[in-house]
């Protein structure tokens, strides 16, 4: 009989369900766990990526804006100095070279440089350094035409310049100018060749970190491909070029969609992750890349130990269930694996002689027509008068139909003559004067005016004695009264000169042509010495009257109209009827109308020095009216000419005599053969604390130490000097307290009032050595500072709070070291010129110790000289001491500043110019301004505050920072600051993103920020919010998205009341 079936026992059953419960958990754990921990390892590597990608993006940037300032030139500098003279073939030997040692020195100084080449401003290359010129394709062209045209540097970007793959530069091309004039065009640029594998390369393949597989490159685009710029770690190959398009090509995907972080396929088609930033101011893409193997290499690790730690330990819970089951029964065995499998269930501008009518009537009547005379026949009781034909003929009237009354006489009489001669006609009717006889202008047909001598006697009287018929005669007197006139004038011109300005007098004499030759309008130009352009000096009442059209005071004269052909014919010109004339150029709108010109030039040795004319004379202009206008500009010209020299003697000699005394150098005249002082300026007497008498009766042992520095060996140097030339030596002198100091002589031999002289130029040069010891001084301490902030910009970097300052603090010191970089240079090049020139003074010093002057020793001194090249280091030492001077200047300016801005400590409340912490403020953080914004002040008139100005100038810092951290690439910054009432306001406005309307109420919290995050702290608003009200004021803010933000701090002006009453409320002072 069989053993019946017995049903499968429940501990195995439920075994069974806890191992499939097990394995379920340990899948769904390990997929959530390697979800988890792979998101942050992607997470740590794009952000240490992208840290690597944004450090040395701005390195590059940095590096290309220092070899910008190091390279440029500036206007009148040496080497825009010495290719103007080569251009213009002045000393051409000399000046090139002058350049050639110039650009040995930029090699020396700068390894980088492959080439340096100087172009002229057609694009010729005219001297290099190295090598063939670079080549001249359109590219070059493009560039070089541009920055002569904008007198600014540019570059063109990284190409293959030979055949060999690395034969690749990066070429920076710097206008030359060799005027200080802002507007002169520059005569040619210099090209410069820089190798990028001498320090741009090694800047971009440098980790922080070691890495298997990272590494940073520097590409760009090129049309549909991506061309690979720097040198690839883990490919040896000539210059790469890819498709943009490759499929899931990293590079490709940042530059086709504009994204920063992107996973694909790198090079060499492996997998990775990388961050992509463009550098500011180039075509350049920056990438940070990483393979995804070292990527997600510690995230597999974990996920491997903790799928082995979970299987083990499940299966180790199986086991232990298993045996525990055993010892059940089967209920309870069954709710025992339940319950334990329910328990794994749990993870942001002349005289003419007058005419003497002497003789009697009858005797002027047989010559009238003889003396140009005109007879007349006057009625005097009805004005009836018959005249003869040469009285018509002299006012331009046809004797045949002219007709003669005393009512048309009248009528043509000045109006200025008619009561003075109505009188004397009237007393000679009356019997009051015992002739007639009075002169007059009479107006002729053609309306111009003459003068008439009229003379006249009663030849007829009624038997009452009334008179009846006068005889008379009209004779023509206008050209003596021209002389006359022309005479007083030119004796006015005479009296004129020197007594009124140079222009008022210019006027008068234009003023007395005018009224000579009977002209409405007057004009006087001077012709300038290009002999192309003239300028208008003045202009007569009569010819502004009525004109409305705007003037030049400078123009060229082949602009002016036919008045200036005097000048173009070097002849008088004169035009009667102006308004016909075929030729003419015509009026600007408003101008007066001409209808008579003439115009006569003036010259002095064989040029036009000035134009004079005159014009609308009523009636036609003639010979004498040239030769009066002539006479008159001639005069007037020798008078400005004659003014002009003896003003410039005159300022010449107190020019020179001003320089004599204010000189800051000691100047010494003397004896040539006694070597007695005839004369010192101010200078010496205030070096060596004499006056001017004492010095002249001292010899110069009184004034030297008296041992090595005598009379004799003074007197034996000044013989020297007068016999051989120059001489300059140093020479220890002792002024009136005793003191002793080092001075520096020049003797060089002179005439003094045609006499020889020997003159002494003495300066002292206690300051220059002092000068010398405090550049030294300053460049250790400018080092030791530039040290401190790069330690303080580490150790701020650890701290979020202090960000922003690190950030100041690597600014400050990449704007430190461009000038200490150029005078350690600078000191480096004048310590090799000062054993050169220590062995020239060696040289003469031995040559001076010889038997004789021309003796080998001197030969020798002279070829050191010339081997040294002499001249090319005293051209070159002053040139390098002011680069050097200019340099310290930008130090200290950011050192004083520092100093300023790092008084943080300091919470004494004082009055304060808030123009001046503003600018401190700009100062420091303009290295974080200028590569993306640019800054515009409009400062109000403000008056002192009493503040502490530490704590606004860190306001202020927040507030450029935050502005340009808000700008996306190019941007504007706007200061504006102003007084209303008792208030005074500083306003930081930018034209960055804005903030939105919801944020508005909530920047001033602390900790809130929209930058992205490790960007900002939220701490900079709320710091300067506090900052603003302990000092009772207070700060708002008005944006707009899209559009920019504006924080205006308002500030009272005065201590606060419980200042004032001794009781401060968050500030002392």
């Amino acid at each position: 009989m069989s053993e019946p079936n017995h049903p499968e026992p429940p501990s195995f059953r439920l075994w069974i369900a806890a191992l499939a419960s097990g394995l379920v958990l340990l899948v769904l754990g390990a997929y959530f766990f390697q979800a988890r921990i792979f998101e942050q390892a992607r997470g740590t590597a794009e952000e240490n990526l992208r840290a690597v990608a944004s450090l040395k993006s701005l390195e590059i940037q940095r590096w290309l804006g220092d070899r910008l300032i190091f390279l440029s030139q500036p206007p009148t500098g040496v080497m825009a100095a010495n290719f103007a003279r080569l251009l213009d073939g002045r000393d051409a030997v000399a000046a090139t070279h002058m350049l050639e040692a110039r650009l040995r020195h930029l090699h020396a100084s700068s390894p980088e440089l492959k080439s340096v080449w100087l172009y002229d401003s057609a694009g010729v290359p005219r001297l290099g350094s190295r090598g063939t010129p670079p080549r001249s394709d359109g590219q070059h062209r493009t560039v070089a035409n541009e920055v002569l045209a904008k007198r600014v540097a540019g570059f063109i970007d990284l190409h293959q310049v030979g055949a060999a793959p690395g034969d690749i530069v990066l070429e920076i091309l710097v206008p030359l100018i060799a005027s200080a004039d802002k507007a002169a065009p520059a005569i040619g640029y210099a090209l410069f060749q820089i190798d990028p594998a001498q320090h741009l390369y090694p800047l971009i393949a440098t980790w922080p970190v070691p890495s298997a597989s990272a590494e940073a490159i520097l590409a760009r685009r090129s049309g549909d491909d991506l061309e690979y710029l720097s040198p690839l770690r883990h490919k040896s190959v000539p210059p790469l070029s890819l498709p943009l398009a490759s499929p899931r090509f990293i590079l490709g995907q940042a530059t086709l969609t504009q994204q920063e972080t992107v996973a694909g396929v790198d090079y060499r088609g492996e997998p990775g992750l990388a961050v992509a930033l463009k550098v500011p101011g180039t075509e350049w893409l920056l990438t940070a890349k990483m393979d995804d193997a070292e990527v997600y290499a510690k995230a597999r690790q974990t996920l491997v130990w903790f799928v082995a730690t979970g299987t083990a330990m499940l299966f180790l819970l199986l086991a232990l269930g298993h045996g525990y089951l055993k010892s059940l029964t089967a209920r309870t065995q069954t709710n025992t694996l339940v319950q334990e499998v329910a328990r794994l269930e749990e993870i942001a501008k002349q005289v003419r002689i007058e005419t003497a009518l002497a003789e009697s009537e009858e005797r002027l009547r047989l010559a009238l027509r003889a003396a140009n005379q005109g007879l007349y026949d006057l009625n005097v009781q009805t004005g009836e008068t018959i005249v003869s034909p040469e009285y018509a003929l002299m006012l331009g009237y046809d004797p045949a139909t002219f007709q003669e009354t005393n009512a048309a006489w009248t009528e043509r009489l000045h109006p200025d003559d008619r009561e003075p001669v109505a009188k004397i006609y009237q007393d000679y009717i009356a019997g009051r004067l015992p002739e007639y006889r009075v002169e007059f202008r009479q107006k002729t047909q053609a309306g111009d005016w003459k003068w008439i001598l009229s003379s006249g006697r009663l030849i007829e009287h009624d038997a009452a004695g009334k008179p009846l018929r006068m005889l008379g005669t009209h004779t023509d007197v206008t050209e003596r009264h021209r002389d006359s006139s022309r005479t007083r004038a030119l004796l006015d011109i005479g009296t004129l000169a020197g007594a009124l300005p140079e222009r008022e007098f210019l006027t008068r004499g234009l003023e007395l042509a005018e009224s000579i030759t009977d002209s409405a309008i007057g004009f006087l130009h001077f012709v300038n010495d290009d002999q192309e352009s003239i300028e208008l000096i003045t202009w007569t009442r009569g010819a502004l009257k009525g004109c409305t059209a705007a003037h030049d005071q400078h123009y060229p004269i082949s602009q002016a109209g036919i008045w200036a052909d005097c000048f173009r014919q070097k002849r008088p010109v004169v035009f009667n009827d102006y308004p016909n004339f075929a030729d003419k150029h015509g009026l600007p709108e408003g101008h007066a109308e001409l209808q008579r010109l003439i115009s006569v030039p003036v010259m002095a040795e064989g040029l036009v020095r000035m134009m004079i004319g005159v014009g609308n004379k009523p009636s036609d202009y003639i010979d004498a009216d040239i030769d009066t206008l002539q006479l008159i500009g001639n005069d007037l010209w020798r008078s400005v000419r004659r003014l002009r020299l003896e003003t410039s003697l005159q300022e010449k000699q107190e020019r020179l005599q001003t320089i004599y005394d204010s000189i800051n150098d000691a100047i010494f005249i003397h004896d040539p053969d006694t070597g007695r002082i005839l004369d010192v300026n101010a200078a010496a007497c205030q070096l060596y604390g004499y006056s001017r008498e004492q010095l002249l009766t001292m010899d110069v042992g009184a004034i030297s130490d008296g041992t090595s520095y005598t009379q004799e060996t003074a007197q034996a140097r000044i013989r020297s000097a007068h016999e051989q030339g120059q001489q300059g030596f140093e020479w220890l002198s002792r002024d009136s307290t005793g003191k002793q100091f080092w001075v520096g002589v020049n003797l060089r031999l002179v005439k003094v009032g045609g006499q020889a002289r020997v003159m002494a130029v003495v300066r002292d040069i206690d300051k220059r050595k002092q000068t010398e010891d405090e550049l030294k001084t300053a460049l250790v301490e400018a080092r030791a500072l530039n040290a401190k902030l790069a330690e303080a910009q580490s150790q701020l970097l650890q701290s979020e709070k202090m960000a922003s300052i690190g950030q100041l603090a690597a600014g400050v010191a990449h704007e430190l070291n461009n000038p200490i970089g150029f005078v350690s240079s600078n000191l480096g090049t004048l310590d090799g010129y000062l054993k050169d020139i220590f062995a020239i003074v060696a040289a003469y010093e031995t040559a001076d110790q010889g038997p004789c002057v021309d003796c080998t020793y001197l030969d020798a001194a002279r070829a050191l000289k010339r081997e040294k090249d002499f001249d090319y280091l005293k051209t070159d030492i002053v040139q390098l001491m002011a680069e050097s001077k200019d340099g310290l200047a930008r130090v200290a300016k950011i050192v004083r500043d520092l100093k300023d801005f790092s008084r943080a400590g300091e919470a004494e409340a004082l009055w304060a110019d808030l123009h001046q912490g503003l600018d401190s403020t700009l100062n420091i953080v303009w290295n974080e301004l200028k590569y993306k914004c640019t800054v515009s002040k409009a400062y109000g008139e403000l008056p002192p505050v009493w503040c502490v100005l530490s704590q606004l100038n860190q306001v202020f810092m927040n507030l450029l920072l935050n502005a340009a951290h808000a700008i996306p690439e190019k941007g504007e910054i706007t200061l504006r600051t102003g007084r209303q009432g008792d208030e005074v306001f500083v306003a930081i406005s930018d034209t960055g993103t804005g903030i939105p309307q919801e944020n508005l109420n909530r920047i001033f919290d602390p900790f809130f920020t929209t930058k992205p995050v490790g960007k900002g702290t939220g701490l900079g608003l709320s710091l300067a919010y506090s900052i603003v009200k302990k000092h009772h004021g207070r700060i708002e803010v008005q944006s707009q998205v899209g559009q920019g933000t504006t924080f205006t701090v308002w500030l009272p002006i005065k201590p606060p009341a419980e200042v004032q009453a001794g009781r401060p409320d968050g500030m002392s002072g």
